[in-house]
């Protein structure tokens, strides 16, 4: 029997979910990864940056949950970024005890310059979709997202 013969149950082809966890592997390991690498940055620090940036002042606790991770394990990821001078952990104005996290001048600049990274590597993968399909594609993703988002609220 020829491999191409062999029919699995659950498909790429039938199973949309294996596809796009499967999608998302791939250009991760494949274009993201590699590319955050040469600015000294992993895919999950990007992404803290990122998120960083958009709420700046957040607290550890906050970030955890964003992330849906204890703060345990978010702990060492800043630590290495503040470190780095990527951001800056000060006592927030309303409650001491919390340390709130920004972005010092350097983590922007960095932040920046992976920003355009990542856009030329979509402008790459989505080539050959036209703007419409694109748009449409990134409105069927929310759609996902936030339906899925629903099932699972943060800790």
């Amino acid at each position: 029997m020829k491999n191409a013969a062999v029919k699995l149950k659950h498909s790429p082809r039938r199973n949309t979910t294996y596809l796009l966890a499967q999608t998302t592997n791939i250009i991760r390991n494949s274009w993201i990864d590699p590319a955050l690498k040469e600015h000294g940055l992993t895919s999950l620090q990007y992404t803290v940056l990122s998120v960083i940036k958009r709420y700046s002042g957040l607290s550890s606790a906050e970030l955890s949950r964003h992330f849906f991770v204890t703060p345990q394990t978010m702990g060492p990821i800043l630590t290495q970024l503040e470190k780095r001078g990527l951001i800056l952990r000060e006592a927030n104005a309303e409650n001491r005890r919390l340390l709130a996290i920004s972005l010092t001048e350097e983590g922007n600049l960095l932040l920046h310059t992976c920003n355009d990274v990542i856009a030329n590597i979509e402008n790459e993968i989505f080539s050959e979709l036209d703007e419409d399909t694109l748009q449409h594609f990134r409105e069927t993703l929310q759609r996902i997202y936030h339906r899925a988002q629903g099932k699972h609220s943060p800790r």
